[in-house]
């Protein structure tokens, strides 16, 4: 499988850009913690299907992934109320 050189970060920031545009809103910000466990590392914490090399692929995080993101969620909930 070729991995291509920014590609994670192109579509983080696309979808961050996107999705943190709401003032009252406040977002977790899980792309730290998830490097090094996308869909084409040993320890993935996404599944998904590859297409071709011209079109998206689709990924939804596993259960270590979810995982994650609940633990940094909660974190999150936990410092708002403190």
């Amino acid at each position: 499988m070729t991995v291509f050189p920014g590609s994670r970060q192109r579509q983080l920031k696309t979808i961050n850009d996107s999705t943190g545009t709401q003032d009252a809103a406040s977002f977790v910000d899980l792309y730290h913690s998830t490097r090094s466990h996308s869909v084409c590392d040993d320890s993935k914490w996404v599944e998904g299907f590859v297409t071709n090399r011209d079109q998206m692929s689709f990924v939804h995080p596993n259960a270590l992934g979810h995982r994650n993101a609940a633990d940094h969620v909660e974190e999150a909930m936990l410092n708002a109320i403190s």
